[in-house]
């Protein structure tokens, strides 16, 4: 072969490789533009999701932190019907003994009535001790129907989720 087809030939295939270079060399290029694209909008996401992240780990904290400050509250809330119940209680016990002892007294005012004329004034001065302790007993009745709206209310204030399992508080 002459070397002037040889030099057309090698010239010809230098072209094509030359043009196929190019090719090649723009496709990387494209793929590498896409991929830097690619690339920011994934960082763009992920800076916009850490954003997100750091908002709700905020909303979490500050929930987390009143969730506690209810808890506190309701177990102060919680040890307040307790003591008031207990009172209540107490007064019930205090009535029924005032009570048994209204009943004794009537009957010893009963049998003085019986006795003497003498036994008239003190039956008039157990008279007046009954009113008076009658009188307590109406202030206490008073005072039990003051707590047991107090119970409601805290009841009330403690709700479904606060409220106590049923028939730990009448």
């Amino acid at each position: 072969m002459e070397p002037a087809v040889i030099t057309a030939i090698i010239g010809g295939v230098a072209t094509v490789l030359v043009a196929y270079l190019g090719f090649l060399h723009n496709r990387l290029s494209a793929a590498k533009s896409s991929e830097q694209a690619m690339i920011e909008r994934l960082e763009k996401r992920l800076d916009k999701q850490d954003g997100e992240i750091k908002a709700l780990e905020q909303k979490l904290a500050k929930t987390e932190q009143r969730a506690e400050t209810l808890e506190k509250e309701n177990d102060q809330l919680k040890e307040r019907v307790r003591k008031i119940e207990g009172e209540r209680q107490a007064v019930g016990q205090i009535n029924a003994t005032l009570t048994a002892e209204n009943d004794r007294l009537k009957g010893e005012l009963a049998t003085a009535a019986r006795h003497s004329t003498d036994q008239l004034t003190q039956l008039n001065d157990l008279e007046f001790e009954n009113q008076a302790q009658a009188q307590k007993l109406a202030e206490q009745a008073g005072t039990i129907a003051q707590l047991e709206k107090l119970v409601s209310e805290l009841k009330a204030q403690l709700g479904p989720q606060g409220a106590a399992p049923a028939g730990e508080f009448a």
